[in-house]
């Protein structure tokens, strides 16, 4: 490099650094070891930088980068392990106790459109995502969720007929296919086999054919099987982070990826898109992520303990759907499904959540069952005469109508 450059180089530093920017970002520099960093501007900056590796292909890992930031604004650079890209992390402290973090990087232009960009996006995202499990924060900006209503049955003009869809960040669903592989490998041990929503190898056939065992044993038994129907009002909406956060500190999960769970679930800013119009912004106080890969997973997980809450009665689970059940042969055992019931009940108080559409059909052949007023918080159970199970009905005979 000519002493020419290098001096138009430094003049026009710090013509840059003259001008009182408290934060100085600049690609494609040209610097290299013959200039040093002091040089570039006063003692008023800090200034960060990362030159191209003169033994490596100049074509493939474009120009150098630099930052510079005002001393008084408490900032430090991270280093990012595995990145052989031109760029600089800064994580910078902010009033109120937050914290800014600056990438600054060089993306030459792809000579392959496709191979260039795929190449560089994996190692641009690396960085980030290593970033993010290093420092246990969720980027801000993948955070950001759109919600489009859709109709579903019913009057379109009444809201309570509208269902929400989540449209996330792709990156942010990437990212979550990888944290979800590891989290199940973890979890997958301690998860209910009562659940037939999301585990693999289970599914709405798996949970049918459970019940139809429950059913035909009980016949078989000479007795009849009263099933409670429940479902969550609203759960995936109301999952509180804190008790969360708890449970997954109980099945064992590590402290620094449950601190990065809170902060993916928390502060999360959505918006309303319909006909074309678009709502305020407005940040969530609970609830998990409808359409991303984590929030099932995380949901099943914090109902995963209420199984045990009731008593000797068995359960089946499919997501948000509940049922219980029980072999009746006497009042004393629909007793005992009350207890059940009751400790359901007491159970979402604990967990802020809600029970709703709960209704109780016995099946049974016997010519004098037994009809137990079964009730929650001291109200009468809706008993029903047929129930719908993957498109098919079935009376209290259990027998089926396509």
């Amino acid at each position: 490099m000519s002493m020419v450059f290098v001096q138009k180089l430094l003049i026009f530093f710090s013509s840059i650094a003259s001008e009182e920017f408290d934060v100085i970002c600049l690609t494609e520099t040209c610097l290299c070891e013959q200039i040093d960093s002091p040089d570039l501007s006063d003692d008023r900056y800090l200034v960060s930088r990362k030159d191209r590796d003169s033994s490596t292909s100049s074509c493939k890992r474009g120009g150098d980068v630099m930052v510079a930031i005002k001393k008084n604004a408490s900032a430090s650079q991270i280093l990012v392990p595995l990145i052989d890209l031109e760029c600089i992390w800064i994580s910078v402290k902010l009033n109120f106790g937050k914290k800014l973090l600056l990438c600054v990087l060089y993306v030459p232009p792809a000579s392959g459109i496709e191979q260039g960009c795929a190449e560089f996006l994996v190692y641009t995202l690396l960085a980030l995502f290593n970033l993010s499990l290093k420092t246990n924060a969720f980027l801000h900006v993948w955070k950001w969720t759109k919600i489009v209503p859709v109709s579903g049955k019913g009057n379109a003009e009444e809201c309570k007929n509208y269902r929400p869809i989540e449209i996330l960040s792709p990156l942010s669903k990437i990212f979550e296919i990888i944290i979800h592989k590891k989290l199940i490998s973890q979890v997958k041990n301690v998860i209910s086999t009562a659940q037939h929503g999301f585990p693999t190898k289970r599914s709405t056939s798996t949970n049918l054919l459970c019940l139809t065992e429950k059913v035909i044993s009980a016949f078989e038994d000479n007795c009849q099987l009263d099933v409670i129907y429940t479902d969550f009002s609203k759960a995936f909406d109301l999952i509180d982070f804190r008790i969360l956060m708890k449970e997954l500190r109980t099945i064992g999960c590590h402290f620094n990826l449950a601190q990065w769970l809170f902060s993916y679930l928390s502060n999360r800013i959505l918006y309303d898109y319909f006909n074309k119009v678009v709502s305020d912004a407005f940040s969530n106080t609970s609830g998990v992520p409808r359409s991303s890969n984590l929030g099932p997973l995380l949901f099943i997980l914090f109902i995963n303990d209420h199984c045990g809450e009731l008593g000797f009665s068995g359960c089946h689970l499919f997501a948000d759907d509940l049922k219980f059940f029980r072999q009746i042969r006497s009042s004393a055992d629909a007793a005992l499904l009350q207890n059940g019931l009751d400790n359901l009940y007491q159970w979402c108080i604990v967990n802020k959540l809600l029970l709703e559409k709960c209704s109780i059909l016995s099946f049974t052949r016997k010519s004098q069952p037994i009809f137990y007023s079964y009730q929650i918080n001291g109200i009468l159970l809706r008993r029903s005469k047929s129930v719908t199970e993957l498109g098919v009905t079935f009376d209290a005979r259990f027998y089926p109508t396509y």
